[in-house]
C-alpha cells in the first residue's frame, strides 16, 4: 500500500510541476525548489488525489518537515491510517 501511495505522490509531483528531471522517492525536497505558493499547490493536489483534507498541523509534517519525497509519502501513509 505504501508503494501505491508513493507512486501516486510521484505522479502528482511529476504531472503538476515542470521539472527538467524526474522526481523519485529519493529526491531531496529541497531540490524541488518550491516556494510557498508551490507548497500550497502541492497540498491542494495531494488533498484532491487522496480525497482528504490536510490540517495546518499535518501540513507541516507532510510538506515542510520531510527531507526527501519518501518522507512526504510516509507522512501521507500515516495520515491515511492504512
Amino acid at each position: 500500500m505504501r508503494e501505491q501511495i508513493g507512486n501516486r505522490v510521484l505522479e502528482v509531483i511529476n504531472s503538476e510541476f515542470n521539472f527538467n528531471f524526474e522526481v523519485t522517492q529519493e529526491t531531496p525536497i529541497e531540490d524541488l525548489g518550491f516556494d510557498s505558493i508551490d507548497h500550497i499547490e502541492l497540498l491542494v493536489e495531494l488533498e484532491e488525489e487522496f480525497d482528504m483534507e490536510i490540517s495546518d498541523e499535518d501540513y507541516d509534517k507532510v510538506i515542510l518537515e520531510g527531507k526527501k519525497v519518501s518522507d512526504l509519502t510516509d507522512a501521507l501513509y500515516t495520515l491515511l491510517d492504512l
